[in-house]
């Protein structure tokens, strides 16, 4: 599978809920420095997958197009609640992750959905 490459990992843990959402990239890196949340307008029109589930259940992935409306979603999702979080974090909050990602994004692009 090609390089991921994340533009974004949100964490939301208000009562019951234990939530992840994010998005990503495969292939060539993203037009920002490491660290940075703002989405580059060299970015915009590439293909990229949202992803979200519980923290311990199933992912879901969509593929998409980055564009102004991920943007107003990451930022929605912030205004919500979830905390910007990076891959150290996740993987240390959720050991398997990366094995569940492969796992269902590898399906998502083989499917091409």
């Amino acid at each position: 599978m090609n390089q991921v490459h994340f533009g974004f990992i949100g964490w939301c843990q208000e009562g019951t809920s234990d939530k992840i959402w994010g998005w990503l990239t495969t292939g060539a890196p993203l037009a920002r420095r490491e660290g940075e949340y703002d989405i580059s307008l060299r970015d915009f029109g590439r293909d990229c997958y949202i992803f979200w589930g519980r923290r311990r259940g199933a992912m879901s992935f969509k593929k998409t197009k980055i564009d102004g409306a991920i943007r107003k979603l990451q930022e929605s999702k912030v205004d919500s609640g979830y905390d910007r979080i990076n891959i150290k974090q996740l993987t240390s909050m959720v050991p398997d992750f990366q094995e569940r990602l492969e796992k269902r994004l590898l399906f998502k692009i083989l499917m091409d959905q």
